[in-house]
C-alpha cells in the first residue's frame, strides 16, 4: 500500500521579523455537510516559541484582511462531537487554554470547538512533532472577537479571491514564501457545490483538492516510510533489509515531477518461553490445561509488529483437601476461629505448592433450651410447682435431654377487678350504663372488665331543678337588672343556671319615665339672678327639680360675666430672662398691672427662674487608655467635655488625665520533650502568653516562642537465618533473637532511641525414604529423576526463607518378584510417600493380612487389600509421628509367608 506525506520546507530569512512570522500551511475552505463554518479549519507552522494567544488569522476579500480575525486568545474546551486523530508516530495535542506554549517548527491546526467532523491529519505529520489543535469559540459558543460564524465564513464557493493571513503578535512585516497573505480562488478543480474543499501551498506551489472531510491526503514530493517483517516489495523491487537509499520519480496534478524516497525497516520475527507454574490448571489463549506441559505454542506479533512463537513450559501443582466431623457441646475451635452452631465450614489455605487448598469441618454444636411463655390471669398463676399472685417474669433453670443447662422463662400479669366510684349532679335526669336515674341516690352496676375479672361501679347521683321568676318595675331614665342597663319600657329576659346549675330564667316587666331639661345663654356685666340665685362670674349653671312625672330634672345656664384680665406665667431660663421689656437674672416673683380692653383694672404675674451652668473638674491615672464620657483616651493630657446640664445650660467638664502603659515581650526557648515556665510545664511547641504588674500597677503580658523537640524512636525488623548471623546494626553483632537499642542524639539534639528487632530462623533438614522396584524407574522427585539407588540431595528455601535441604534416600530392587514393606513414610501431602504398604507384584498376592500397633499395641490399622494403603490415621484423624510395629501374612506365587518390622511415622 502507498502512502503518501505532505513534506514541508521551511525557508528561514535572516531578518528578525521574518523569522517570527508562521507559515501557512492549508485551510478547508468549504465545510462538510449542510453545517457550513462548522467544519472549516487553518493550519500553520510557528517559527518561535509562543503562547498560542499571540497568534491571529485573518480573512476576508480585502488585500491585507482585516476585518475578521480568528484569535488564539478565544482557545476553549471542544464542545462538539468529532474529532481530530494521526495514525503516524506524531501525537495530536488539545489545546484549550490561550496560556499553551507552542515550540518554534510546530504544526498548528485552528478549528471551531463547535466541529463535529472526524479528520485524520497523518499526512501533515513532520517527523515525530506532535500537531497541536486549537479549539476556537464561535459567536455561537461565547466568542469576543472571534467571527467564525456559522453560515460559512470561508466556504460557500466564492467567486471572487478570498485572503487568508497568520500573524505573530499582529506582525505583518513578512514577505517572499513567508508572505502572511494567501489568496485561494473559486479555480481549479475546485467545484462549486461540493463540500470537502482544501486549498494548500507547499514551496509555492498552490494544489486544489476535493479528498471528502475524513482523511486529509496530499499529493506532494516527500518519502514513504515503510515498517515491514521479513522483506517489502515497493515498485516492484522486493527488499529484505533496512534502506534509506531507493527512489520512485513520479507526476503530480500541477505537472511537475515529485521524488519520493522509500526510508525502510525490516524487522524479524522471535521465538520466546514462556515459563509458568499454576494451580489445578492455567488458561492459556483460551486454552485450558490441568497438567504440566511443555508442548503448547502460540503465534503473536512482537513490539517490532513481526511474528513471534511463545512456547509455554507449564507446571501443575494441585491443591489440598481433607474433612473431619466433631459433635461438641457449645462452641469448637478450629484452625484459630470458635464456632457456635452446627453447620459445614470451610478453611482455605495455600499448602507447600502454593495452591489454594481446603479443609472442611462438619460440626454438630449442642445448646441448652430456652423458652418463655406469657401468662394473664386473675388473682394468681402456678407454674412448675410454685403459685404467683404478683405480676413480673420469673425463670427457671434446668437440664434438658443434651444435658445442657437450659432455662424457662415466664412473664406473667395478674390482673384484679375494676371498681370505680362516681359522683355526678344533674339537673332533671342522669343517664349512666343505659339506665336514666331522676332522683338523688346511690347506685350500683356490677360488670366483667376487660381483664375477665368480676368489677363493681359506684354512681353518688345528685338530682337538681330550674327556678323561673318574674317582677315589674317602673324607673326614670333607666333601670340596672341583673347588671344590665336598660332605657326604654319592655319585656325581658334573664336566662341564668341556678345554685344547683340547672337553666333557669327571670322575667322583667320595665316602665322607663323621662326627665325635663331646658338651657339658656346669657351675657351680662357685674352679676346675673337666675332661680333665686345672683351669679357674679362667668361660667355654666344648672338647676334642678323633680318633674311631674316624679323624675329628676335640670335646666342648665350658659353665663358670661366680663371682669378684669389677671394672667401669670411659670418661666426657667439660663443667666437671664426678659419680660415686658425688663431683663431678669435673679429668680422671683414680679407683676405688670394694666387696664384691659374692657376697661377693667388687670395684671400679670411671673414666677421666673434663673438657672447656672455646671462646672466640674477631676484627675485620673489610668493605663493605657481611659473611658471618659464615652470617649477613649490613650494619651496623658487635659480634655473639656462640653455638654448641657439637667437645667438645659451650657456646662464644661475638664479631666486632667495621666495615662501609664502596660509591657509587653517576648521569650524564645528550645527544648526537649518539655520546658517548665512560670512554674507550667509545657509539653509541646506554641506560643504560650504570662500576665503581670508592672512597676505602674498596669496588667503586661510576655510571649513564650517555644519549640518543643522530641526523642526520634526508629524501629527496624529483621528476619536472618542462622546462616546470615552475626547480624551487623549500629556498630554491634548480634547472633540471636532478640530486641536490641541504640542510643544516639538526633539533629534536633534530643536522644534518639533506633530499635532492632531481630527473629533468627533455622535452616531446615528433611530425609525421604524411598523403596522402588526397577519396573517403577525413572523415579521424579523434586522436579528430578532418578534411575539407580543412592543418597541424592536437593537445596531450596523453607517457609521461613532459609536454605533447606532435603535428601532422597532411595533403594531400587532389581528383582521384584518379592513383597518389600518400606520401614518409613511421610503422610504429608506432598505427593511423595504420603502412603504405606505392600510393594512388588502384588497381582501375585492372595489371602492378604496387615495388622499395624501403636506403641501401646493397640491396632490403628488392618487391612485385607494388598492394594489398600495406610495414610497414617486411625478414625479419620492424623496420628503423630512416632513409631508403629506391622504384621502381614500373605500368599505369594503359591507359598505361605510372614513379614514384620517396625514402622517409622515421619512429618
Amino acid at each position: 500500500m502507498k502512502k503518501k506525506y505532505l513534506f514541508f520546507v521551511l525557508l528561514l530569512i535572516s531578518q528578525i521579523s521574518w523569522a517570527q512570522c508562521p507559515n501557512l500551511l492549508a485551510a478547508m475552505v468549504n465545510s462538510c455537510g449542510v453545517r457550513e463554518g462548522n467544519n472549516e479549519f487553518v493550519i500553520f507552522t510557528t517559527s518561535v516559541t509562543a503562547n498560542v494567544s499571540t497568534y491571529t488569522l485573518n480573512y476576508g476579500t480585502a488585500n491585507p484582511p482585516r476585518v475578521n480575525n480568528l484569535s488564539g486568545a478565544d482557545a476553549t474546551t471542544p464542545t462538539g462531537t468529532g474529532t481530530v486523530t494521526t495514525t503516524g508516530s506524531c501525537p495530536v495535542i488539545q489545546v484549550t487554554s490561550p496560556s499553551t506554549s507552542i515550540p518554534a517548527g510546530s504544526t498548528v491546526m485552528f478549528i471551531p470547538a463547535s466541529f463535529d467532523q472526524n479528520y485524520n491529519v497523518t499526512s501533515l505529520c513532520n517527523g515525530t512533532s506532535p500537531i497541536y489543535v486549537v479549539f476556537i469559540k464561535t459567536n455561537a459558543a461565547g466568542g469576543t472577537n472571534s467571527n467564525w460564524s456559522a453560515n460559512g465564513t470561508l466556504g460557500n464557493s466564492p467567486s471572487t479571491p478570498r485572503y487568508l493571513q497568520v500573524t505573530y503578535n499582529g506582525s505583518t512585516s513578512c514577505s517572499g514564501s513567508n508572505a502572511p497573505v494567501r489568496t485561494y480562488t473559486a479555480a481549479g478543480n475546485w467545484a462549486t457545490n461540493v463540500d470537502g474543499n482544501i486549498v494548500f501551498w507547499n514551496n509555492g506551489y498552490t494544489l486544489y483538492l476535493n479528498n471528502g472531510c475524513s482523511n486529509i491526503s496530499f499529493q506532494s514530493r516527500g518519502d514513504t516510510t515503510v515498517t515491514a517483517c521479513s522483506s517489502f516489495t515497493w515498485y516492484g523491487i522486493t527488499y529484505t533489509a533496512s534502506t534509506n537509499t531507493p527512489t520512485y520519480t513520479t507526476t503530480g496534478v500541477t505537472g511537475n515531477d515529485s521524488i519520493v524516497t522509500l526510508r525502510l525497516t525490516i524487522n524479524n520475527p522471535t521465538t520466546v518461553d514462556t515459563t509458568v507454574t499454576a494451580c489445578s490448571s492455567f488458561t492459556w489463549h483460551g486454552i485450558t490445561y490441568t497438567s504440566s506441559t511443555n508442548t503448547p505454542t502460540y503465534t503473536t506479533t512482537n513490539v517490532a509488529n513481526c511474528d513471534s512463537v511463545v512456547r509455554l513450559r507449564l507446571t501443575i501443582n494441585n491443591g489440598t483437601y481433607s474433612a473431619v466431623t466433631q459433635s461438641t457441646c457449645g462452641s469448637f475451635v478450629w484452625h484459630g476461629t470458635t464456632y457456635n452452631t452446627s453447620g459445614t465450614y470451610i478453611y482455605n489455605y495455600i499448602n507447600s505448592s502454593g495452591c489454594i487448598s481446603a479443609d472442611t469441618l462438619r460440626l454438630t454444636i449442642n445448646n441448652g433450651t430456652y423458652s418463655a411463655v406469657t401468662q394473664s390471669t386473675c388473682g394468681s398463676f402456678v407454674w412448675y410447682g410454685t403459685t404467683y399472685n404478683t405480676s413480673g417474669t420469673y425463670i427457671y433453670n434446668y437440664t434438658n435431654s443434651n444435658g445442657c443447662n437450659s432455662a424457662d422463662t415466664l412473664h406473667l400479669t395478674i390482673y384484679t377487678g375494676t371498681y370505680n366510684s362516681l359522683t355526678q349532679s344533674s339537673c332533671g335526669s342522669f343517664v349512666w350504663y343505659g339506665t336514666t336515674y331522676n332522683t338523688s341516690g346511690t347506685y350500683i352496676y356490677n360488670y366483667i372488665n376487660s381483664n375477665g375479672c368480676n368489677s363493681t361501679d359506684t354512681l353518688h347521683l345528685t338530682i337538681s331543678n330550674s327556678t323561673r321568676n318574674s317582677e315589674s318595675q317602673t324607673s326614670c331614665e333607666f333601670y340596672v337588672w341583673h347588671g344590665t342597663t336598660y332605657s326604654s319600657s319592655g319585656i325581658y329576659l334573664y336566662s341564668y343556671n341556678n345554685g344547683s346549675g340547672c337553666s333557669s330564667e327571670d322575667t322583667l316587666y320595665l316602665t322607663i319615665n323621662n326627665g325635663t331639661y331646658s338651657a339658656i345663654t346669657q351675657s351680662t356685666c357685674g352679676s346675673f339672678v337666675w332661680n333665686g340665685t345672683t351669679y357674679n362670674t362667668s361660667g355654666t349653671y344648672i338647676y334642678t327639680y323633680t318633674n311631674v312625672n316624679g323624675c329628676n330634672s335640670a335646666d342648665t345656664l350658659h353665663l358670661t360675666i366680663d371682669n378684669g384680665n389677671y394672667t401669670s406665667s411659670t418661666q426657667s431660663s439660663c443667666e437671664n430672662y426678659v419680660w415686658r421689656g425688663t431683663s431678669y437674672n435673679i429668680s422671683g416673683t414680679y407683676i405688670y398691672s394694666y387696664t384691659n380692653l374692657g376697661g377693667c383694672i388687670s395684671s400679670d404675674t411671673l414666677y421666673l427662674t434663673i438657672n447656672k451652668g455646671t462646672f466640674n473638674a477631676e484627675n485620673q491615672v489610668a493605663c493605657n487608655n481611659y473611658v471618659w464620657h464615652g470617649t477613649n483616651y490613650n494619651t496623658s493630657g487635659i480634655y473639656i467635655y462640653n455638654y448641657t446640664n439637667g437645667s438645659g445650660c451650657s456646662s464644661a467638664d475638664t479631666l486632667h488625665l495621666t495615662i501609664n502603659t502596660s509591657n509587653t515581650g517576648d521569650t524564645v526557648a528550645v527544648a526537649c520533650g518539655n520546658f517548665v515556665w512560670y512554674g507550667i510545664n509545657y509539653l509541646s511547641t506554641g506560643t504560650p502568653t504570662h500576665v503581670f504588674k508592672n512597676v505602674k500597677g498596669c496588667d503586661s503580658i510576655v510571649t513564650l516562642h517555644l519549640t518543643i523537640n522530641h526523642n526520634d524512636t526508629s524501629i527496624t525488623r529483621m528476619n536472618k537465618c542462622i546462616s546470615d548471623l552475626p547480624v551487623l546494626w549500629n556498630g554491634n553483632n548480634y547472633n540471636s533473637s532478640g530486641m536490641y537499642d541504640a542510643v544516639f542524639t538526633a539533629s534536633n539534639g534530643c536522644d534518639s532511641i533506633a530499635k532492632l528487632i531481630l527473629n533468627v530462623k533455622n535452616n531446615s533438614t528433611s530425609t525421604t525414604l524411598v523403596k522402588v522396584c526397577a519396573n517403577e524407574l525413572p523415579y521424579r522427585w523434586n522436579n528430578q529423576t532418578f534411575i539407580q539407588s543412592g543418597n541424592y540431595q536437593y537445596n531450596t528455601t523453607n517457609a521461613a526463607g532459609c536454605d533447606s535441604i532435603a535428601t532422597l534416600v532411595l533403594t531400587v530392587f532389581d528383582e521384584c518378584n518379592d513383597i518389600v514393606f518400606p520401614n518409613a513414610f511421610t503422610p504429608d501431602n506432598d505427593g511423595l510417600n504420603d502412603d504405606w504398604g505392600a510393594i512388588g507384584t502384588l497381582s501375585l498376592i492372595y489371602k492378604y493380612e496387615l495388622f499395624i500397633y501403636n506403641r501401646l499395641g493397640k491396632p490403628v490399622f488392618i487391612s485385607y487389600n494388598p492394594s489398600e494403603k495406610w495414610k497414617g490415621t486411625f478414625r479419620n484423624k492424623k496420628l503423630e509421628a512416632g513409631n508403629f510395629v506391622w504384621f502381614a501374612t500373605y500368599t505369594f506365587n503359591g507359598s505361605r509367608r510372614k513379614q514384620s518390622g517396625n514402622l517409622l511415622l515421619l512429618k
